[in-house]
């Protein structure tokens, strides 16, 4: 599996808000730390992201570098990431952050 290609599915999937595309980026047991939010199981994930995508007209999501770490048949993936987003009342917000995934 090419991880670097399956984040970059994701990233595009987001960007497009193409929901079946960003679902299929999670397995069906997946689990999401998002902010102060836990969530598990890909339809839990999926609904949550849309409702959360909703609050946002506007959102560019990328990711700036990465690193997998291949150990037998699991990979432990580290992104940066930087999103631009903007809201209902057109106000511009900017996340810099770190994703942490095991593939």
């Amino acid at each position: 599996m090419n991880y670097a290609c399956e984040t970059s599915k994701r990233a595009i999937a987001m960007n497009r808000r193409d929901t079946d595309a960003w679902s299929r980026t999670w397995g069906g047991d997946g689990v999401w730390e998002f902010s102060d939010n836990r969530i598990e199981g890909r339809e839990n994930i999926v609904s949550f992201w849309q409702d959360t995508m909703s609050a946002f007209p506007i959102v560019f999501h990328t990711h700036l570098c990465g690193l997998v770490d291949l150990q037998d048949d699991t990979g432990r993936c580290r992104w940066y990431i930087h999103e631009l987003v903007v809201d209902a009342s057109n106000t511009e917000k900017r996340f810099l952050g770190v994703y942490h995934d095991t593939c």
